[in-house]
């Protein structure tokens, strides 16, 4: 057995797998073909591409196979175009709900804010109106307020 060195060199042959992921293969997105301003393109297209490559030296199955790649460039480049006005409008949608929650975060809490400290001070108003109701009923006389006064008292020392 060698130990591993420059002077006793060895040699690692590797047999892999011959896989090779290959192309994806393009599809149409059909969603495309709902569009009316799609369909008029693509028969503009067509009708333009027919009008400069329709020529009688020009075989049909030459002229079928450009045309297949022309469409799908004319898809493509739809798609493309449409994905990204749909990213633009996402991005300003987004920008201008930002821009709503900046602005009652600056503007429209105070009012809340005013709103819920008005209800706090009602409910305090009404805590201390009771209890000043409960001292003024018992008086002067040892009842259940006393009481419980005098055994949280005795509980504190």
């Amino acid at each position: 057995m060698a130990s591993i060195s420059d002077h006793s060199p060895l040699t690692l042959s590797l047999m892999l797998p011959a896989h090779k992921p290959g192309r994806q293969q393009w599809r149409l997105n059909t969603m495309l073909l709902a569009y009316e301003d799609t369909l008029t393109e693509l028969e503009d297209t067509v009708s333009h591409f027919l009008a400069e490559n329709d020529t009688p030296e020009t075989s049909i199955a030459t002229l079928w196979e450009t045309l297949k790649v022309v469409v799908r460039g004319q898809f493509i480049a739809i798609a493309a175009r449409q994905n990204a006005l749909r990213r633009d409008k996402r991005q300003q949608l987004e920008d201008e709900i930002r821009g709503l929650e900046e602005t009652h975060r600056q503007s429209g809490s105070l009012a809340v804010r005013r709103q819920l400290q008005a209800l706090d001070e009602g409910k305090a108003e009404y805590a201390l109106l009771r209890t000043k109701q409960k001292f003024y009923t018992g008086g002067n006389r040892a009842g259940r307020l006393l009481a419980h006064r005098l055994r949280i008292q005795a509980t504190e020392r």
